[in-house]
């Protein structure tokens, strides 16, 4: 595909990403943080680029199906109860189903489709387990897992990143592919897992109170 043509796809993407993003501040942001953290692990395990590509767009859009869940359900200023988790879980579903439906993003579509599928085989949609949940599902759970834990929500402030890497361990094996875990971890140790963003997303988190934890260790590395 010409380079022109995936640029515009990427804008159009990036452009819908923004639009879902900006509806609450406790989501400002995180749908870039995604696709280029997924975007860094991928090429860590060498990620051909049509899949770097699918990882990219399902990173920017696997939460676009929450919009179609009860948006007070996102600004609920305490934790979620059993049935508003429950609905909740059904918005990877909802994502892949739209995405499905745009030729580009039919790749996108898949990744985010086996988002909930669990290591242990007790996740959804299809119960699959450990090397059958497709690799860049697999990242894309830790990735989209470790932002949330991360960030803000309306009833707690987010966890500091070595309590981050603790919850992840505490699902390695079971939620997530202990492999990746350890990858992000490692990553996100030495301030690499930050290398895809661009130079105007990074001055724009320091301008912000909402700076993602480790940030400032890729800074630090980079201007050695």
């Amino acid at each position: 595909m010409p380079e022109i043509a995936r640029d515009t796809m990427l804008s159009f993407v990036q452009m819908m990403a923004s639009a879902m993003d900006a509806g609450s501040p406790f989501t400002h942001g995180r749908s870039y943080r995604c696709s280029k953290y997924a975007l860094c692990m991928g090429t860590e395990l060498g990620f051909e680029s049509d899949a770097l590509r699918d990882l990219e767009y399902a990173g920017l859009l696997q939460d676009i199906g929450k919009k179609a869940v009860l948006y007070g359900i996102l600004q609920k200023p305490g934790p979620m109860d059993d049935h508003e988790r429950a609905r909740m879980a059904t918005h990877t579903q909802i994502s892949s189903s739209v995405l499905a439906e745009i030729s580009f993003l039919q790749g996108a579509s898949a990744v985010i489709k086996s988002l909930n599928e669990r290591w242990d085989g007790t996740g959804n949609p299809e119960g699959i387990a450990q090397q059958d949940i497709p690799m860049g599902s697999r990242v894309l759970a830790v990735v989209s897992a470790f932002d949330a834990m991360t960030s803000d929500r309306p009833y707690r402030a987010g966890l500091s990143a070595e309590e981050a890497y603790d919850e992840l361990r505490l699902d390695s094996g079971g939620r997530f592919d202990p492999e990746v875990v350890e990858l992000l971890i490692s990553l996100h140790q030495r301030g690499e897992l930050f290398r895809e963003f661009e130079p105007q997303s990074v001055e724009q988190y320091l301008s912000r109170d909402c700076q993602p934890p480790g940030l400032d260790a890729y800074l630090r590395q980079s201007a050695a």
